[in-house]
């Protein structure tokens, strides 16, 4: 059999123009004042709902708020209150950070547009706030009223941290260096 490819005109295969990829969505200089005001409205209110939760139901803040203004009013324990706002706080972020883990599955598995994912990083910055404002009340509290733990705990927090931090910079690194070269499956599976 002959093929019939090589009898074609090779002009029309150098002219032949490729269909244009989608215009992608971006974000408008406006969105993203908009999505950094978004930010910090929900970050203080994210601070005064913890403090009206820490002054609803944490049973210690009366009479320590009492004993600040007047000395000889009740026994307040101020190891009992921080560590009650701590609970309290991580009650908060923790539901966060649950609700964070559920968007992520959700926008994974669906066509993302601009403005699910400009909202996914709102969400994102406001749970990474949530968890690092608590770890720090942690911190405060065990340096206050147990420092040999704190120690421990601040020093691990950091080398997780840096771990961290080393291994996504290395694999961003990778990314880039292999983008344009087709990678082998032994790169594939470190990525």
């Amino acid at each position: 059999m002959i093929d019939e490819s090589i009898f074609t005109d090779n002009n029309q295969q150098r002219h032949h123009k490729p269909a244009k990829p989608p215009i992608s969505e971006r974000l408008t200089v406006t969105a993203i004042t908009l999505s950094i005001i978004l930010v910090l409205a929900l970050v203080v209110l994210q601070i005064k709902a913890l403090y009206d939760v820490n002054r609803y139901f944490n049973p210690h803040y009366q009479v320590c708020t009492q004993q600040l203004t007047e000395p000889g009013y009740g026994d307040c324990s101020g190891e009992a209150y921080a560590w009650e706002r701590i609970l309290l706080w991580s009650y908060l972020s923790g539901g966060l950070f649950l609700i964070y883990l559920i968007l992520a599955l959700v926008f994974r598995k669906r066509k993302n547009y601009t403005w699910q994912m400009a909202l996914f990083r709102v969400f994102t910055v406001l749970t990474f706030f949530a968890t690092v404002v608590m770890i720090a009340y942690l911190n405060q509290y065990l340096f206050e009223y147990h420092q040999d733990i704190a120690w421990y705990v601040a020093l691990g927090l950091v080398v997780i941290l840096s771990i961290a931090l080393v291994i996504y910079i290395e694999r961003r690194r990778l990314q880039k260096k292999l983008a344009g070269k087709p990678a082998n499956s032994y790169v594939k599976n470190i990525i």
